[in-house]
């Protein structure tokens, strides 16, 4: 299999996607196992500085990767998901990014069964 050429139904790794965001100038990018909502096995998140930048990187992510990519939204709208079965990628505006805060929706995503149970046993939020 070639960098180019990614079939996303055998490959879940996000490193690959992750590398082309940041070659394209993605801001802020991060990545949640989201193996626990059973969608997907990782959502990325990244802030465009351009609405331009949103609607390439749909150009591109279709190119590069084999399968069937869906995709919602446009550069127009400031959020664009692209779907990519086992990975969701997330690219936002600025605005758009600090308005939904999905950071903190995805954050509890990242918490282990065993920081849950403390959290429940202290009545707080467990530190990672």
């Amino acid at each position: 299999m070639t960098d180019n050429n990614l079939d996303l139904l055998t490959d879940t790794s996000p490193e690959p996607l992750v590398k082309m965001l940041e070659e394209e100038k993605v801001e802020n990018i991060e990545i949640f196992s989201a193996l626990k909502t059973g969608l997907a096995d990782w959502f990325i998140i990244g802030t465009c500085s351009a609405e331009k930048l949103m609607d390439a990187l749909i150009d591109k992510t279709r190119k590069k990767y084999v399968g069937k990519i869906l995709v919602e939204g446009s550069g127009a709208s400031g959020w664009v998901l692209i779907d990519m079965g086992a990975i969701v990628i997330h690219l936002m505006s600025g605005e758009k990014r600090k308005y939904y805060k999905l950071e903190e929706l995805w954050e509890t995503l990242q918490k282990s069964r065993k920081d849950l149970e403390i959290e429940k046993e202290i009545g707080g939020t467990a530190k990672r």
